[in-house]
């Protein structure tokens, strides 16, 4: 068995990541392949559009053989900590022999170069960031201008979202001295902020704009595969697409009983940023409006989003770390949907990995160790919030859901 694997979002699978797939096993030559995707609650501080049995079960009948869940824990935060979840899960299983990435920029050298600064931070690159981040500027800004004084010329690279996650892979595999093989796919005609559709691709924040306007796909379903556009069509007919606006209410109710104590333990507020977002959720209306009084120069809005949904679901700083480069802790594998030759996956990971392998939540959940256990819950309950919103009959779903068997 050869194994390629993926590190996924999948919100919605579009044309853009079939053509990830299909390069990705050209390239590799894999005979299996498998993604580690994002559950209830995305790296952008945002609800999936449609739960994460669903979208695993569109990507095995897509063309992937196994589905795996990237914990909350890992899948709301910073692209450091995302990658970093990610890699380690993937390099825990002793059975992967390549991750493939999509990135605006396939030049895996470059990448790697900047990568390594990243991990090994050179005098003058730390001097240069830190009187970046006294001018009041966001991290990832400050940090571009930095690499970009060391190497000139690779300063660019951290300007785009794809990249960026690209060498946060690259830095854990580096930092890991896993065995695992990077492959660069580049990105095809639409970009990932692209306002745009381009032959038939367009990137995932276009699609969901599109679909939030009409509630449908009906519009954009040149730009799906059709295993997407039929699951979706048969989701719309008596569900809601799931969107952060929907949880503004949620937010500033459970803001109002916050102290300025207990904002602060919220993962990632520092420099006083507890009063702002406190003094926020009494003078807005909306999501938007929320967001807006809260972002600046230093602090972006996707950054903020990461930070309510952290307090929504009470995911304070201290345990980050117990999850985040931790060489103690263990990763679980959450299986959401396999074919049969994702079974051969498993049952290779069985025999050389000892990483606790998770398909019936009810029963595995007993075998878990504290650390574990409290992301577990914290998936448990993300995807109860996620109910919450779309589908409440569905509250505790972890429990009694087995993984969509393709």
């Amino acid at each position: 068995m050869k194994l390629l694997s993926i590190v996924a979002e999948y919100n919605p699978f579009h044309n853009g990541h079939k053509y990830h797939l299909l390069k990705s096993l050209e390239k590799s030559h894999a005979t299996h392949s498998m993604a580690v995707m994002s559950g209830s609650f995305l790296q952008r501080g945002e609800p999936a559009l449609v739960d994460k049995w669903i979208r695993a079960q569109i990507a095995v009948k897509s063309g992937l053989d196994l589905v795996a869940e990237l914990p909350f824990v890992y899948s709301c935060q910073s692209a450091e900590i995302f990658a970093y979840g990610a890699i380690t899960t993937l390099d825990s299983l002793n059975v992967v022999d390549a991750v493939s990435f999509g990135c605006e920029d396939p030049d895996l050298n470059k990448i790697f170069q900047v990568a390594k600064i990243l991990v090994e931070e050179p005098q003058e690159y730390k001097e240069v960031l830190k009187e970046q981040l006294k001018s009041g500027i966001s991290y990832p800004k400050g940090r571009q201008y930095a690499v970009e004084a060391y190497l000139q010329g690779s300063g660019d690279i951290l300007s785009n979202p794809n990249n960026i996650l690209a060498i946060e892979y690259m830095k854990w595999l580096y930092s890991l001295k896993s065995s695992i093989k990077p492959i660069a796919i580049q990105r095809v005609h639409a970009g990932y902020h692209h306002e745009k559709s381009v032959n038939n691709y367009a990137g995932a924040t276009y699609i969901r704009n599109q679909i939030q306007k009409t509630n449908s796909v009906k519009n954009i379903e040149n730009l799906l595969p059709k295993e997407t556009t039929e699951q979706l069509s048969i989701y719309e007919k008596t569900m809601i697409y799931n969107f952060l606006s929907h949880y503004y209410t949620l937010i500033v109710g459970d803001l109002l009983k916050t102290s300025k104590e207990d904002m602060k333990d919220t993962f990632d507020v520092k420099e006083g940023l507890e009063n702002r977002i406190l003094k926020a959720s009494i003078g807005s209306s909306t999501m938007d409006e929320l967001l807006d009084q809260i972002i600046s120069k230093r602090y972006t809005k996707t950054r903020i989003k990461r930070i309510l949904i952290n307090q929504l679901l009470n995911h304070k700083e201290e345990y980050v770390y117990k999850v985040f480069k931790n060489p103690n802790y263990t990763p679980y594998l959450r299986v959401l949907a396999f074919n049969d030759k994702g079974k051969e996956i498993l049952r290779e990971i069985r025999e050389k990995s000892n990483i606790p392998i998770i398909t019936n939540l009810s029963k595995d959940i007993k075998s878990l160790n504290e650390i574990q256990r409290y992301a577990i819950e914290k998936d448990v309950l993300s995807t109860n919030y996620y109910y919450l919103m779309t589908n409440p009959s569905k509250l505790n779903e972890d429990y009694r859901r087995k993984p969509e068997i393709i």
